[in-house]
């Protein structure tokens, strides 16, 4: 009579560990704050995008996305409202992207995505426009309004290229940093030719 609550309380059990697990398993490799892939998870999955793109022959871009004007909503009005901010940047940038692009947050206000299948550096710049169009629209606060923009760099992924997760990072972090002296709000690719961003 006995048995039918044991195994309730068994399955009850194994329920919530399965639960424990993935939670264990969704703070090892997500942010908690944007839900986007984390650093680790990111290098490890431009890593296995790296492979497909060397398997099947086609060409993929890496961005890489800073905030302009973070810090001064922080100074204003709080981390609270920073991550406020953040939140709502992530959701739009995802709305932004197409379902296989892979967006993850490196930390504090940088975000980087791998966008697979893209042909060539007009496609790669439009979709990064597209990402910059995502901050026109001010963040509304509890307390205010948030106006921020956003600099993006970005690497063309050769196929016939094998470079490592760092190096590709490296590229598209400079090219931003080119994005930032050129007035922000615009993206720069970095360019093989001259091996400085244009």
């Amino acid at each position: 009579a006995n048995f039918v609550p044991v195994v309730g309380k068994f399955n009850i059990e194994t329920d919530r560990r399965k639960l424990a697990l993935q939670r264990v398993t969704q703070l090892a490799n997500y942010d908690i704050l944007t839900g986007c892939a984390n650093r680790r998870l990111f290098f490890e999955l431009v890593k296995q995008g790296q492979s497909r793109v060397r398997r099947h022959h086609t060409p993929a871009a890496l961005f890489y996305v800073d905030l302009d004007g973070f810090k001064q909503v922080n100074d204003r009005y709080g981390h609270g409202a920073g991550d406020m901010v953040l939140k709502e940047v992530a959701r739009r940038m995802q709305r932004a992207v197409r379902e296989n692009d892979l967006l993850g947050r490196l930390g504090g206000d940088e975000f980087a995505l791998l966008a697979e299948e893209i042909p060539d550096r007009e496609t790669a710049v439009a979709l990064g426009e597209k990402l910059i169009a995502t901050t026109r629209e001010p963040v509304t606060l509890l307390d205010g309004v948030a106006t921020i923009g956003m600099s993006v760099g970005i690497t063309l992924i050769d196929p016939e290229r094998g470079e490592s997760v760092k190096g590709l990072i490296k590229k598209a972090d400079e090219a931003m940093y080119e994005a930032k002296l050129a007035g922000k709000g615009v993206c720069r690719v970095w360019s093989e030719m001259t091996e400085e961003p244009v």
